[in-house]
């Protein structure tokens, strides 16, 4: 609700502001395109497409080779065809070479000084003319061959490491490292270390500025709507983005001026520059801002896309052995004897210059060439375009235009053998470079750098497949940005400009379904986007092993949240804490002093005197023949349970107590679940004011501290009761007092440690994980039907199974039966004889776990996962319900198969990772013991006590298992039962 109120307050003044910017003639032929809608024109396509220049290319199969797409009031026009793309790029060249506006280019080019995206004019022109004749001439490049001749030498000794130990080779890794030195080599003489911190901050640097340059701001397209881009940081982050890059030119700059520099910075391009200047031997007086610009263009854009284009080769080689065996026959055979490629021998490779023209042709490394704006009105195939229009040539599909080419979507580099096709921008049917005035300057070197590496580990390496995977298994999807590369960031659904994907998670019924379905398509790791904030989810048991064990590390930190973060007073307890050395401190007294198997067995008198109370209880339904509510039933003892088990007490079932207590609980959860703004869009927290969050939150935390101060007294007051000795709350309050613990604990610590434990058998751990995913219209009722105690969820959806499965609770309650003889009640003594019972319940907590998405984790550092990057700071979810129906670890995973469990090793405790309940690693649940003594105890009781029935003109196969709405943790309806009473003969 909070979130449509936010959205609600920017749609009245954008709507009053178009009205009035539409406002005009219109042009009477303009090129066809797809309809847009009211306000935003084609945005919402162009952001759902996966693959924007695919889209393109399809729609163009519809409306032709010119379109236009509208992005907001903006015209976009999309040219699609080799004989357009020569009208644009050549013929009406002066017209379409101006670059449209943008606050993220212009900011990191120095108000556009550079070469790539300054206006055309004429300091445009003089600085074009400095970069053709003094930095990336053919001579130039010649300069610079020992670098390239040395770093590929160093990277055919690191790959033959990999020979030699017959390991899988991350090409993607591998060439974006070469790359980016060869770069750094080049451009400013330093040779960086691929794990050292300089290289980490260079790469760092670089995906901040190519996500910002690639990135949205409301401003380019609303430029009255500006104050959004500032209040959803993206001003902030572009600021603090440019004043990193330019302390790192700076620092390049001090270096090179430096007199007694090293001897490797004599020449390169930044050592250029300097000299151009200081020598004033240019036309234009170039400044230092200038220069940085300049560096810029080079940073950004050389270190990305010869990468891309080795990579995109190397895939299409794989794809095609045939074709890579012929071109590492030509390379063996020409250099014969040698060890090593050298540039003398690239003139004679014909076929390996036809190959890479061809990965050039299918997979431009720019497929949609840097936006173009028309500075005058013009006429394209008779269609007028107004000025200030952005013109995109798209590269991919000129390049699979059939009037240019035979088979266009075939890899076939024989086109190119014999033939006078230029890539370089004289022929238009293959232009990855661009053409005209504003073609791509650095084109020598980057041929130069892709000829030379193909060129080595084609002729040094013969090239195989991981185990298991074939040709025809490798994708050649794309990531969207300045330079497709086929290393992207996890896929996942495409979502809207400033929210992501929240509408998507918002509209989801049952969220865990909703991204289980999404994996089905994107696979077991996606990305999406909770505002400005990256989501991770992982859905397979082989990647929840990598997040909670081998990497658990780097995955194991909490993302804030203002209400976890208040009502935990300030993330002091042990959930929603940060990993951190008081996190450390306080797991090691929670396993060790409140949630250890010594301590679960202290309450083994609460339990069994609980469980006696309950089964008298439902003696009474049994005797009455009534049909009972197991739902709230099990709910109120898991309810009983906590109170006595945290801090002693027992509330009876309708006394101002436990209504004070559970009515404390709906607010607590209901905040914990909450959508707050301020979580994603912290310049807008006013919003969480103005619709009464925050005034809930506080009153709701003084009662809360209220709550617990009044317990805390009550356990320092001498004449206690007997039933708080040993509690958790009086285990707490004699650690405080003897100063036992490496921590020194305060009351508001102890507190917070006291909310954990009276909600850990609650699901904080579901409600905490999706709070945006409720709908507008949940109330707080609704959230208290879900938020109901953790091991009550256990205990109904076993029964639930059940009840559906009559053979197999007959089975069970046959081996309790037999088991325990004439005794009455089960005790916890009973339990290790019960292997059935515990089977069902593990398997009960496979299909149905309690917290389905469990508790978010946030990345500490960079890592890399399944070969994507993923960024500190990440949300990280783990699917623990789609791990349990991994098919690679389960056979016939929906199936409710307890026997799966049998004379079986599997661990539901978090050892062995298909089956995940209760997390894993260092942020796995700490009171497991608790809550499957509670559970099996429970379970056992019913299940010896009483035959079960459903309601008359009930049948299993009638029994619902649809999860509650929104966050499925409960199920949706009560389970209703009639208990007849088992009598021992």
């Amino acid at each position: 609700m909070i979130l449509l109120i936010f959205l609600s307050t920017l749609f009245p003044l954008l709507l009053l502001y178009l009205l009035h910017a539409n406002r005009g003639p219109t042009t009477k032929l303009v090129p066809p395109g797809p309809p847009g809608l009211p306000l935003i024109g084609n945005m919402h396509q162009l952001a759902a497409a996966k693959n924007p220049h695919v889209y393109l290319w399809r729609l163009s199969k519809k409306y032709g080779p010119i379109m236009r797409l509208n992005v907001g009031p903006k015209p976009l026009i999309v040219i699609s065809s080799a004989k357009l793309a020569e009208q644009v790029m050549k013929t009406q060249d002066q017209a379409f070479c101006g670059r449209p506006n943008s606050l993220g280019w212009q900011r990191l080019s120095y108000n556009c000084s550079d070469i790539a995206f300054s206006s055309y004019n004429n300091y445009w022109r003089e600085v074009r003319k400095i970069t053709t004749v003094h930095l990336f001439s053919s001579k130039k490049t010649q300069s610079f061959r020992h670098v390239r001749e040395d770093e590929i030498s160093r990277l055919i000794s690191e790959i033959s490491g990999f020979a030699a130990n017959n390991r899988v080779l991350n090409m993607s890794e591998t060439a974006v490292a070469v790359g980016t030195t060869l770069t750094c080599r080049i451009a400013f003489g330093k040779w960086y270390s691929g794990l050292g911190p300089e290289m980490r901050r260079f790469d760092g640097l670089l995906k901040r500025a190519q996500a910002l340059m690639a990135g949205f701001f409301v401003s380019d397209y609303y430029p009255r709507f500006g104050w959004v881009d500032r209040l959803c940081g993206s001003i902030g982050r572009l600021e603090r983005t440019f004043e990193d890059l330019d302390s790192f030119y700076q620092e390049l700059i001090d270096e090179h001026l430096d007199p007694n520099k090293p001897d490797t910075m004599a020449g390169d391009i930044l050592d250029t520059l300097i000299q151009l200047k200081q020598n004033g031997s240019t036309s234009v007086d170039l400044s230092w801002d200038n220069i940085k610009a300049l560096l810029m263009n080079i940073f950004i854009a050389a270190t990305d896309t010869s990468s891309a284009s080795i990579i995109w080769t190397m895939t299409a080689l794989m794809k095609a052995p045939q074709v890579m065996r012929r071109v590492q026959t030509e390379i063996r055979n020409s250099i014969e004897k040698k060890d090593i490629v050298d540039e003398d021998d690239l003139p004679k490779l014909s076929y390996l210059k036809a190959v890479i023209n061809e990965a050039f042709r299918l997979y431009p490394p720019v497929p949609l060439l840097v936006p173009r704006e028309t500075l005058e009105k013009c006429t394209l195939e008779g269609y007028e375009i107004q000025p200030k229009s952005i013109v995109y040539v798209n590269a991919w599909a000129v390049a699979r235009d059939p009037e240019c080419w035979e088979n266009p979507n075939e890899f076939l580099p024989e086109r190119f053998l014999n033939s006078n096709i230029d890539i370089k921008g004289q022929d238009f049917g293959v232009v990855p470079f661009g053409s005209g005035r504003r073609s791509c300057p650095a084109i020598f070197m980057g041929l130069a750098n892709v000829e030379l590496t193909l060129a080595n580990m084609l002729h040094s390496f013969d090239w195989e497949l991981p185990q298991g995977i074939q040709a025809k298994d490798i994708d050649t999807d794309s990531l969207p940005g300045l330079t497709p590369t086929n290393n992207p960031v996890p896929p996942g659904p495409p979502g809207l400009p400033l929210i992501g994907n929240m509408h998507q998670l918002a509209a989801a019924r049952t969220p865990h379904i909703y991204l289980w379905r999404l994996s089905k398509i994107y696979g077991p790791i996606l990305r999406m986007n909770l505002g400005p904030k990256p989501l991770i989810v992982v859905s397979s048991a082989k990647l929840a092993e990598k997040v909670m064990k081998a990497q658990d590390q780097a995955f194991c930190s909490r993302p804030n949240s203002l209400g976890r973060q208040r009502l935990s007073y300030n993330c002091s307890d042990i959930a929603f804490s940060p990993y951190n050395n008081y996190w450390r401190e306080v797991r090691k007294i929670t396993t060790v002093h409140l949630f250890n198997i010594n301590k679960a067995l202290s309450f083994r008198p609460v339990r069994e005197d609980e469980i006696s109370r309950a089964v008298i209880e439902i003696s009474g339904f049994a005797a009455r023949n009534e049909v009972l509510n197991m739902s709230e039933m099990v709910m109120a003892l898991g309810a009983t349970l906590t109170c006595r088990i945290a801090f002693g007490k027992r509330y009876g079932g309708d006394g101002n107590d436990m209504r004070r207590f559970d009515e404390l609980m709906k607010r607590i959860q209901g905040l914990l679940a909450g959508f707050f703004v301020s979580d994603y869009f912290p310049r807008f927290g006013w919003v969480d004011w103005l619709c009464g969050s925050v005034g809930r939150l506080e009153k709701t935390f003084e009662d809360m501290d209220s709550f617990y101060q009044e317990l805390i007294d009550e356990h320092l007051d001498p004449n206690k009761p007997e039933t708080m000795a040993g509690d958790i709350l009086d285990t707490l309050i004699k650690l405080k007092q003897n100063k036992s613990t490496s921590v020194d604990l305060s009351w508001d610590n102890i507190k917070a440690l006291l909310m954990e434990t009276h909600l850990l058998q609650y699901l904080i751990k579901s409600l905490a994980c999706f709070g945006i995913l409720l709908k507008s219209y949940m109330t707080s009722e609704d959230i208290f039907v879900a938020a109901t105690s953790t091991s009550s969820a256990s205990i109904i959806w076993t029964m639930t199974a059940l009840i559906k499965e009559p053979q197999l609770m007959r089975r069970v309650q046959t081996e309790i039966r037999n088991s325990i003889g004439k005794k009455a009640m089960v005790d916890e003594d009973d339990l290790p004889k019960l292997f059935y019972l515990k089977a069902v319940i593990n398997e009960s907590f496979r299909l149905y776990p309690p917290a389905p998405l469990l508790l978010p984790r946030e990345t500490i550092e960079k890592c890399t996962l399944e070969g994507y990057e993923i960024q500190p700071k990440s949300i990280v979810y783990v699917n623990a319900w789609a791990v349990a129906r991994d098919p690679e670890r389960w056979e016939n995973p929906d199936g409710f198969l307890p026997e799966r469990f049998l004379n079986s090793n599997i661990d539901i405790k978090g050892q062995d990772f298909g089956v995940v309940p209760f997390g894993s690693g260092r942020r796995s649940c700490p009171g497991i013991f608790m809550g499957l003594a509670n559970v099996e105890l429970t379970l056992a009781n019913m299940l010896h006590s009483f035959d079960w029935e459903l309601p008359q003109g009930i049948q299993p196969e009638d029994v619902d298992t649809e999860p509650l709405l929104g966050l499925a943790v409960h199920k949706k309806n009560p389970l209703l039962l009639v208990p007849k009473r088992y009598i021992v003969n």
